[in-house]
């Protein structure tokens, strides 16, 4: 949430529509077995946007002058940490009871970060960021730099693509892709720091040039079959791909400024880490029920339909958390 006098309703909407995103990713490969949608054309989008606003949001204000060390810790712990063992938990329980993994598999996965790993990634981010915060005290030229060093690490060290002698295999609360997550945040942290500027661009001629110019990107990528994938991080043209999350980024946040306010959107963009917990086993649960009730994947109009009853699910799921269970997700009073 922003804080201040008005909220940004803008941030909301890219999250939301990031987070719709992300569903219909995992209603197709749960529901037809495979992503008809190329993972290349758009999740890592959604991924990077994600992280974009969680850095734009860190420090609170413009100048970095919103940000305290101490404060931010207890936030992160009580807005991300927490939440991750409360859900993942209850994820893991029910998987459980359904005999679908062993108590033993559950807890391992729990406490090594891979029972979510956007969630894990961003926790450890996050904390990294906080860290540099303090010993740089935000002066842009060693952001820069703790940038530069975060991308190259995450690419080199990080990329399964083509690993190096230090690849970490176990990349245990994927402190590879969170490398990389801290390179993208500082970049939503400089944005914050010179919104003013890029807020010239955000008309409809400058939003549709950065729309065409990434329908070009995606061409080459999806041509030359360029892999993006980050959740263990698997890029083979890391030129490429720079270029595509830059550009998609600066044309969602264009977009999201143009919209504005979008409602029902907006609603899932504020509440998008409770869906984000429940974005792969409410597809699964779905996709289960379609295909236990006849009606198996055949044509393109019923991942739809199955996107539309996770989507229901996932808003109840996070209605009631919001509502009735705020403390869940660091809130003190009902949102």
């Amino acid at each position: 949430m922003v804080r201040g006098t008005e909220r940004k309703h803008w941030i909301d909407t890219v999250r939301g529509i990031c987070m719709v995103a992300i569903l219909l990713f995992h209603t197709e490969m749960y529901y037809a077995g495979r992503d008809i949608t190329p993972y290349r054309c758009y999740v890592h989008n959604a991924l990077a946007a994600f992280f974009f606003i969680s850095g734009y949001l860190f420090c609170g204000g413009r100048d970095g002058g919103g940000f305290r060390f101490a404060h931010k810790v207890k936030s992160i712990s009580r807005t991300l940490i927490m939440p991750y063992f409360i859900f993942t938990g209850i994820v893991g329980a029910v998987k459980i009871a359904a005999r679908h993994a062993a108590p033993a598999d559950i807890f391992i996965d729990i406490i090594s970060g891979r029972a979510s790993w956007f969630v894990a990634a961003l926790i450890v981010a996050e904390m990294l960021l906080a860290l540099v915060m303090l010993i740089t005290r935000g002066k842009a030229t060693w952001l820069s730099a703790v940038a530069l060093l975060s991308f190259a690490t995450a690419f080199v060290v990080g990329n399964r693509h083509d690993p190096s002698t230090l690849f970490y295999e176990q990349n245990l609360w994927y402190a590879n892709d969170a490398l990389l997550a801290t390179g993208i945040m500082i970049c939503g942290v400089f944005y914050r720091r010179w919104e003013h500027l890029f807020n010239r661009f955000n008309t409809i001629s400058y939003t549709s040039l950065l729309f065409v110019i990434l329908l070009i990107i995606k061409t080459f990528i999806v041509i030359y079959h360029v892999d993006t994938v980050i959740g263990s991080i698997e890029i083979s043209c890391i030129p490429m791909f720079l270029a595509d999350i830059c550009v998609s980024v600066a044309f969602l946040v264009s977009l999201g400024k143009l919209i504005g306010r979008l409602p029902m959107v907006g609603w899932t963009g504020a509440r998008s880490l409770v869906y984000y917990f429940f974005c792969g086993a409410v597809p699964s649960v779905v996709a289960l029920t379609f295909n236990r009730a006849g009606f198996g994947y055949n044509q393109y109009w019923q991942v739809i339909a199955a996107l539309a009853a996770t989507y229901a699910a996932c808003t109840a799921i996070a209605f009631v958390t919001y509502r009735y269970f705020p403390a869940l997700v660091g809130k003190h009073g009902r949102a």
